[in-house]
């Protein structure tokens, strides 16, 4: 079976884990139009306990379902403030105000397996959110997914219930039967069981 693998690394996981209990000070992100969801374009910026860090999307190749695609991978890594300016050329960044305390880490990892002629051949994973739970309330950065380097973002009491599905089962004569499944990962745990 051919794997395209695009969770985070066991460091990118360390790296969200050791954020657990850090004060959440900020995000930047892209300056949204009018009436628009927010969004940011290629990277959010994270200000968290005096450090710097980024959330990106940026297209690599892949093979995916057995042809070489632009995929937008999601990677997360310390960085300064330069490492967190905008991707796209006039888009002016805004700053989000947090303050809060980061009671836990979640992520969303999904995954899509192809079967053709009874049998397994490909399988993809991806990032589905990345959430931070905070008291009283969540801020949840939602990659656009396969084709997309952009993140959505949903934030107050209970935002994760409005992440979306992972993508619903398919099953036709083209591609074959491609069954999706969803983990939800708490950065917390994770670190405590690697102990």
């Amino acid at each position: 079976m051919v794997v395209t693998d695009t969770w985070f690394s066991d460091s990118e996981k360390t790296l969200l884990a050791g954020l657990v209990g850090k004060r959440f000070e900020k995000y930047r992100v892209d300056e949204s139009v009018s009436g628009a969801a927010e969004s940011s374009f290629g990277v959010v910026g994270l200000f968290i306990d005096g450090r710097v860090f980024a959330l990106t999307a940026e297209q690599e190749v892949h093979d995916f379902f057995g042809a070489q695609e632009d995929i937008a991978a999601v990677s997360f890594a310390e960085t300064d403030e330069g490492g967190i300016g905008p991707h796209l050329v006039g888009v002016k960044q805004v700053d989000r105000p947090v303050d809060r305390t980061i009671e836990d880490v979640l992520l969303y990892e999904d995954r899509q397996i192809m079967r053709e002629g009874g049998e397994e051949v490909f399988e993809y994973r991806y990032i589905g959110a990345i959430v931070f739970k905070l008291p009283h309330t969540e801020v949840v950065f939602e990659p656009d997914g396969w084709i997309m380097e952009s993140f959505g973002v949903l934030r107050g009491p209970g935002a994760s219930r409005s992440i979306r599905p992972a993508d619903a089962d398919i099953d036709d004569g083209e591609c074959g039967r491609i069954r999706t499944e969803r983990q939800v990962l708490s950065m917390r745990e994770w670190d405590e069981r690697r102990g």
